[in-house]
């Protein structure tokens, strides 16, 4: 309830203060720039403004206009260059496949060099349309397209006449391509076919040599067998003879055969390169030998199914070199030529006819540019006339204008203006009994009727101030008696609260030095379990290291184990390799048979040749007893190594025990670690408690002692506010006197 006497008195004081600031005082600045001259200066500035506004919008309006027109007819135009750039450089690519085409050495560069020309040809008669319709002709040549350029009709039938003769070309050049393709497409099946009987060919001519080295070795083997057994060499000698003759007949025949095949594969693909008359005759020579090559292994009478189907194949061969065959790779491949040079000539006259026709669209084009640039200088002098005589006809307007407007603002405005202002300094000066000026509809006559306003409420304003303060003194006056009466309170309670913070003081000390007391003996418990403690953790520390030797055995024991289990693979391997070894020496006693038997086919040149067969025989045998040996003592080492590595089984067996009888001694130590552990944490918790109460108590001491000193301050501030309540007394009662005089 003080507090909101004290506000509510506070809000009185500001209010008397604010209406003594509202009181009339005369202030006379120099005047500035006077209204009327502003008023005249907008006022002309506006009429400026709006005519300058209004002649901007009409030249702009017309120099659009005019730049619209001009944009149109060269939208026009552009479509038509564009078409005419766009043909001339899908002309330029078809008459550069030219010299690819011309070229190209197989059927597969001819392909690949023609796969483009459909679709260039396509988009050069895309843009011959689009020309035509540009330049005025519709895509089938009549003349009702809308928005066409305006060109010569002259100059349209000479560009029609261009366009329809490149089409014609295009048209053509289609064709050629339609024909090399299915060329091509013929060409490639009789190519397959040709190399489907080389190929054959090739099969059974191999098939032909493994069978004769079959039957040859299989002759020999069986002749130095019977040498072995000791029969008739000489007549073993003779057979093997004339058996190898006629098996290098063969063999020669084969031989023969397989080089006249490859003569013949490589003439054909000579011929796929260039289609000249010496690779033709090399084809044809090859296919020759190789016929003659298989009429003498016939009058040899060593033919087989093999060899027929040799022959057959070749009757394919021929049919296809034959001039009269239908389908005669030779025929095919010249046509193909053919239509390719024709195909050359044609493209490199595209390039003639197109360049003509752009020269035709560039000469209709700017000539039309040229008229269109004529045609804006005349429209540009007729905009600056016409821009020239609106200027001046606006500034006589405009001067008009403003000298009315200034007329008509003077009368009107500024005369009022004035009069106003003349009251408004009076009432500045504390005139009340000025005569206000007639109060119109306008808002100059509303300005007149709150100047009014402030009139009347300058003179309530003077008779409020002698009512306030009368009523401020009586209020002020109460309320420092209150405050008074609080700060007497004040110092009652600040007493109080010294007295109580000295009695506070005194026991705290005593607390503090029971807690010291108590501190002392739980650090002397926690020293000793600290040592306990470490004693634990020594013996903890050699049961662990024990413990890791022991596992450390175990390991190498393991690993021991590991190595013995290697070893008896590897003994296992080197029993393999010993195998090989057996296989390998008997194999040389048979090559040292078949040697001694060539030294007797070569009789007294061969006798040295014996000798060395009969060498390598000896040294084979003892190969073989040395391995068997090897075998013997390897037997010996994995019997000793099966001993040992059971002998490490045991080992490792009684270690595991030993190792596990210290986990057990670890666990139990640490579990005993772990209590002492927790007897020294306790301890420590609990000094940590201790100090944490002692903290407390100093805290609390501080709290007291500050408790104090704040009581000490109330005081000295209730003896502060003592003085400022005289104070304050004194400055109300010289305010009020200030204001009731």
């Amino acid at each position: 309830m003080p507090d909101a006497t004290i506000s509510y008195n506070d809000s009185i004081a500001g209010s008397v203060y604010e209406a003594s600031n509202e009181i009339p005082k005369r202030s006379r600045t120099k005047p500035g720039f006077r209204l009327s001259v502003r008023i005249k200066l907008m006022l002309a500035f506006t009429v400026t403004t709006a005519m300058t506004i209004v002649i901007a919008t009409v030249a702009l309006d017309t120099q659009q206009a005019f730049r619209n027109q001009q944009s149109t007819t060269q939208s026009r135009l552009l479509p038509a260059i564009s078409a005419a750039k766009s043909l001339q450089d899908v002309t330029r690519k078809i008459v550069a496949i030219g010299p690819e085409i011309v070229s190209s050495k197989s059927a597969e560069e001819i392909e690949s060099a023609i796969s483009l020309l459909p679709e260039y040809g396509h988009q050069a008669r895309s843009q011959i349309n689009q020309l035509r319709v540009s330049l005025g002709k519709g895509a089938s040549g009549d003349d009702s397209q809308t928005g066409a350029i305006s060109i010569d009709s002259r100059k349209i039938d000479q560009i029609e006449s261009q366009a329809t003769n490149l089409t014609s070309t295009l048209t053509d050049m289609a064709a050629y391509v339609t024909d090399i393709e299915q060329q091509l497409i013929a060409y490639k099946a009789e190519e397959q076919k040709i190399e489907k009987s080389i190929s054959n060919i090739l099969q059974r001519i191999k098939g032909i040599s493994d069978t004769t080295h079959r039957d040859s070795k299989i002759s020999i083997t069986d002749i130095s067998v019977a040498i072995d057994r000791g029969g008739q060499q000489a007549q073993a000698q003779a057979a093997l003879r004339k058996l190898s003759q006629e098996k290098l007949d063969v063999f020669r025949w084969v031989f023969s055969l397989m080089d006249t095949t490859g003569a013949l594969s490589a003439g054909i693909q000579r011929l796929k390169l260039e289609s000249s008359p010496e690779e033709t005759l090399q084809a044809k020579a090859g296919l020759y030998l190789l016929t003659k090559t298989l009429l003498r292994s016939q009058r040899a009478a060593i033919l087989d199914e093999h060899a027929e189907s040799i022959a057959a194949d070749i009757e394919v061969l021929r049919n296809h070199f034959s001039p009269n065959s239908e389908n005669s790779l030779v025929e095919l491949w010249a046509g193909i030529l053919e239509k390719r040079q024709s195909l050359a000539t044609l493209l490199s006259s595209n390039e003639l006819l197109s360049n003509q026709l752009n020269s035709r669209v560039k000469e209709a084009v700017d000539q039309n540019i040229e008229t269109l640039r004529n045609e804006a200088d005349h429209t540009d002098t007729v905009i600056e006339q016409a821009t020239r005589t609106i200027w001046i006809t606006t500034i006589a307007a405009v001067l008009t204008a403003l000298l009315i407007g200034i007329f008509f603002v003077h009368i009107s405005i500024i005369r009022r203006v004035e009069k106003l202002n003349n009251v408004m300094a009076s009432l500045a000066d504390g005139d009340t009994e000025v005569c206000l000026p007639k109060a119109n509809r306008d808002e100059i006559g509303r300005m007149v009727k709150a100047v009014a306003v402030f009139r009347n409420n300058m003179i309530e304003t003077r008779q409020m101030r002698v009512d306030l303060a009368d009523d401020f003194n009586q209020r002020l006056v109460s309320i420092l008696d209150k405050v008074q009466k609080m700060v007497e309170q004040l110092n009652i309670d600040a007493r109080s609260m010294q007295e109580a913070a000295a009695s506070a003081s005194q026991g705290s000390q005593s607390v503090t030095s029971a807690i010291q007391h108590t501190n002392d003996n739980v650090t002397q418990v926690s020293a000793s379990t600290q040592e306990l403690a470490l004693s634990i953790r020594e013996i903890e520390h050699q049961v662990t290291e024990s413990e890791t030797m022991v596992s450390c055995a175990v390991d190498e024991a393991k690993r021991s184990h590991a190595n013995l289990v290697e070893l008896n693979e590897a003994a296992s391997r080197v029993e393999e390799m010993l195998t090989m070894i057996n296989e390998v020496s008997e194999k040389t006693n048979l090559l040292a048979l078949n040697a001694a038997i060539e030294a007797a086919r070569a009789g007294e040149a061969g006798l040295g040749f014996a000798v060395v067969a009969h060498e390598v025989k000896n040294l084979s045998n003892d190969t073989s007893n040395s391995a068997m040996k090897i075998r013997e003592m390897v037997a010996q080492m994995q019997t000793a190594s099966s001993n040992a590595n059971h002998a490490v089984s045991t080992i490792i067996d009684k270690v595991t025990f030993i190792e596990q009888a210290f986990t057990s001694v670890a666990a139990a130590v640490t579990e005993q670690a772990a209590v002492t552990d927790g007897i020294g944490q306790n301890s420590s918790e609990v000094v940590s408690s201790m100090h944490t109460v002692a903290e407390g108590i100093l805290s609390l001491s501080q709290t007291v002692e500050q408790t104090n000193r704040q009581a000490r301050e109330v005081q000295d501030m209730a003896l502060v506010l003592t003085e400022n309540n005289r104070a304050i007394r004194l400055e109300a009662d010289r305010f009020v006197q200030s204001m009731l005089t």
